[in-house]
């Protein structure tokens, strides 16, 4: 496929067509993702007829098991030496490999890898990188052109010629982890975003400032998505630097907040939040900002690692009137959107939308504009990362029915570099079509808050 941006493209790919046409001629039980267009990350799989798509997804998540052997983590963890790879045909088989957790969970023969992965973080990367980027790259004869666009973006590189992406975690339960991605997953991901955006009401003409941390994968999605889609994107730098042009206090303001940015350390900015917050508002109002693209405030995390004090709720409260005036739109994650945003943005006409993803896996779900005005029902996109539900019967994971709550499992199926398999970490309940009432499983809980799921064998793989 052409590199060709634009909603229109876009929305040609999102027609379930384009995923059909891609599969004829394929053997449609044996695809890797690595052999895949960057393009396939818009394609509509949740249109797909449900048994082809297992079918499908399944030989992807076989290619990417067998190759696990390759990745030190996995090669070096007792259950995964018992794993069939071969013997994987449909996504139901997720259910029979062990889960992965960053953090030990108390309670349960689960060690978390967060310490191993931040003294090394290409414990999650296979052996035979090298080969699979070159796989890659011959499925995206434009790869030199999107390797432009990235480079453009001023990102730091990593090893393997310079064609790995790092970005930082949160740090948000405890230090901060790296994870490395070859920039064609990444591009590849970014179509997927592209498209969940699209799903959650996305238009052409809009103008979008995104607050996220520029360094975050999340925040690079998201310029890439935005460019994908022909909008005009203006970054955290961006406005950071807008800020700072208005002199004063504002100018201090936005200062600490760029060295705090750059060094991780947020609690010495606390005493210029009311400014930054004013300075963010005047610039939404003064370049007619149609959509943001924040965080939520922090409930339950005190670190001040997500959206550093900058949550779009505290934005919105310096100047309400005259920022929803332009505003049509508010993209919102971290958690799921509180019914008091909700209610007062739907007051001003404001759409909400929100998406499930992680900055190792992104975009699993997102909230559709099909499904009515619940934002935080999610519809699930399968690919390129597949989430799913599951649950405890006689000791085997299975998949949670809708009406049921379970561990959110999510799988980077199209990962090249750090993969992630069943990766553990949120909670939500299964509504038939996706996930809803999303929260974080481990954060300052025991094992048993977290419910049924965490039970002692549960998490265990057996």
């Amino acid at each position: 496929m052409s590199l060709q941006h634009g909603m229109d493209y876009l929305d040609s790919l999102m027609q379930v067509s384009s995923l059909e046409e891609y599969l004829e001629g394929r053997d449609e039980t044996n695809i890797a993702a690595w052999n895949m267009p960057v393009q396939a990350g818009a394609f509509a799989w949740e249109k797909l007829d449900p048994e082809r798509r297992d079918i499908v997804l399944g030989g992807i998540l076989r290619n990417l098991v067998i190759n696990a052997v390759n990745i030190p983590l996995y090669r070096n963890t007792p259950p995964w030496r018992k794993v069939d790879a071969e013997g994987i045909r449909t996504l139901d088989d997720l259910l029979t490999l062990p889960p992965l957790v960053k953090d030990t969970i108390q309670g349960t023969s689960l060690t978390g890898f967060r310490e191993q992965l931040v003294s090394d973080p290409e414990i999650l990367v296979p052996l035979n990188l090298g080969s699979i980027i070159a796989r890659q790259e011959r499925a995206n004869p434009d790869h030199q052109q999107m390797r432009s666009e990235y480079r453009q973006m001023g990102l730091d590189w990593w090893t393997s010629n310079g064609r790995l992406l790092p970005f930082e975690s949160g740090g948000t339960q405890g230090n901060a982890s790296r994870t490395l991605l070859s920039y064609l997953t990444v591009e590849l991901e970014s179509w997927a975003l592209a498209r969940a955006l699209r799903m959650n009401g996305f238009k052409k003409g809009q103008r979008i400032a995104c607050l996220y941390h520029p360094d975050h994968k999340g925040g690079v999605n998201l310029q890439r998505a935005a460019s994908i889609m022909g909008m005009e994107f203006y970054s955290q730098v961006d406005v950071f630097n807008w800020v700072g042009r208005q002199g004063g206090r504002f100018e201090s303001a936005a200062s600490e907040f760029q060295k705090a940015r750059s060094n991780r350390a947020y609690t010495p900015v606390e005493q210029h939040y009311e400014s930054m917050r004013e300075g963010i508002a005047k610039f939404l109002v003064q370049h007619g900002i149609n959509i943001v693209e924040g965080v939520q405030p922090e409930r339950d995390i005190a670190s001040g690692a997500k959206g550093a004090g900058l949550d779009f709720l505290s934005i919105l409260e310096q100047d309400r009137e005259e920022i929803l005036k332009y505003l049509d739109h508010a993209f919102l994650t971290g958690m799921p959107v509180p019914k008091k945003v909700q209610t007062l943005l739907a007051q001003y006409g404001v759409e909400v939308s929100t998406t499930l993803g992680k900055g190792e896996a992104m975009a699993g779900a997102t909230s559709g504009i099909l499904y009515g005005d619940d934002v935080n029902r999610q519809t699930r996109l399968y690919f390129p990362t597949m989430e799913l539900v599951a649950n405890i019967r006689d000791g085997r994971l299975v998949r949670a029915q809708p009406g049921e709550e379970g561990i959110i499992l999510t799988t980077n199926l199209s990962a090249v570099a750090t993969t992630l398999v069943n990766y553990a970490m949120d909670y939500g309940l299964e509504w038939g079509k996706g996930v809803t009432n999303i929260r974080r499983l481990f954060v300052g809980t025991k094992p048993e808050s977290a419910g049924n799921a965490c039970s002692v064998g549960v998490l265990n793989g057996r």
